[in-house]
């Protein structure tokens, strides 16, 4: 993992947090990807063109200049203190004490320089002249990506810096076209605005992938419950089972690390897009972590319907279903209905499912037809 931040130094201990979770023979798996990913780290919002102290005032003195740049500094960081000493109460003992200082000098390099790139730069793609886009994108041209990749990360980056993007974080799989070996390059917030289980939930995508090449010998890459060819997904519904997954896995391995007293970030409790998803398909989720879990460690891309045949719509169908609710006021009558669905899948699941799960591993050569493969009825 190479990057332009400090997960330099975590690296090795996101290593044994995985290993420690899926076990050791697992390893070999979980290094491989890591080593193969590429992180940024970039500020959110860095055009703020709408506060009048980024605008340029008339007659002003270079003493007042400097003032109001102070005492905006000032202010975003008492934001982010505030937020951290929230946190902090409702979960003691959630930062190290080691981390602390560290943490703190982050902080506060990094909001002087976010406020005087806001101040020079102020205009729509002023951004761009900042260090943080800077770095990021040296890091990206640094990368032996195709050129419909590249552009996919470096507008991911400039939808983190311009405050466009929802998402906290954005992980990229691409075949490298020198060494033809499958590569990650993720985006993260700046460590004050990253949770731990984002962390994990975005690594889990890339331990979860594998390139598969088809009887043509093109590549195709697997990532969880997912199969991509040439930047088209097999089935967009698929991302959300997946995605319910990785957050639900990405959870587990969290509250591990919080038991151990582990952090690698800033253990926020911000939640996310998928919370309301998870919470409805826990059920299924918990009484099937195998199954589930083999979509993260072996590289089958038609694990479902190897062991739930047709249900495996049903499955796909009802997860969509569930993250549509996510911020939607649909009233006690809708959750209920779409929790009796997973109730009644579950206990079908529970009945079909084999004792030892049926895994068919991808071959390494070229001659897969598995991933032309489709969950169809």
């Amino acid at each position: 993992m190479s990057e332009v931040n400090f997960m330099n130094d975590k690296k090795e201990l996101l290593i044994e947090v995985f290993v420690e979770y899926f076990g050791e023979k697992h390893r070999d798996r979980i290094v491989e990807r890591i080593n193969n990913t590429t992180v940024v780290m970039v500020p959110r919002d860095m055009v703020d063109v709408s506060r009048g102290i980024y605008r340029k005032i008339e007659n002003e003195t270079e003493e007042e200049r400097l003032y109001r740049i102070s005492k905006d500094v000032r202010e975003f960081k008492d934001r982010v203190l505030d937020d951290i000493s929230l946190m902090e109460t409702l979960m003691p003992g959630s930062i190290p004490k080691n981390e602390k200082e560290q943490l703190l000098a982050e902080i506060d390099n990094n909001s002087s320089q976010i406020v005087k790139d806001r101040r020079k730069y102020p205009d729509s793609t002023g951004f761009k002249q900042s260090s943080f886009y800077r770095d990021s994108t040296d890091a990206l041209l640094d990368l032996n990506m195709p050129d419909t990749d590249y552009d996919t990360c470096l507008f991911a980056i400039e939808d983190f810096m311009t405050g466009k993007s929802n998402s906290q974080a954005f992980t990229k799989h691409y075949i490298d076209e020198k060494d033809k070996e499958l590569k990650h390059f993720v985006v993260f917030p700046l460590r004050y605005e990253l949770r731990d289980q984002t962390i994990i939930h975005e690594l889990l995508h890339v331990i979860g992938s594998d390139l598969i090449y088809d009887k043509d010998g093109i590549g195709q890459v697997k990532s969880g419950l997912t199969l991509c060819s040439n930047g088209e997904l097999r089935d967009k519904n698929e991302t959300y089972i997946d995605e319910s997954v990785v957050e639900y896995t990405a959870g587990e391995i969290a509250k591990m690390m919080r038991s151990n007293n582990i952090s690698v970030s800033f253990p926020s409790m911000r939640g996310n897009a998928y919370m309301t998803m998870v919470d409805l398909l826990e059920p299924i989720l918990d009484d099937h972590r195998e199954l589930f879990e083999a979509s993260i460690l072996t590289s089958d891309p038609n694990l479902l319907k190897n062991n739930l045949g047709e249900h495996s719509n049903v499955l796909i169908d009802i997860a969509k279903q569930a993250y549509d609710l996510n911020g939607y006021e649909c009233g006690f009558s809708k959750k209920e209905e779409i929790k009796e669905k997973i109730d009644e899948l579950n206990i079908v699941m529970n009945r079909i499912i084999p004792r030892e799960i049926v895994v068919q591993e991808a071959s390494k050569n070229k001659q897969n037809d598995i991933g032309y493969k489709k969950f169809n009825n």
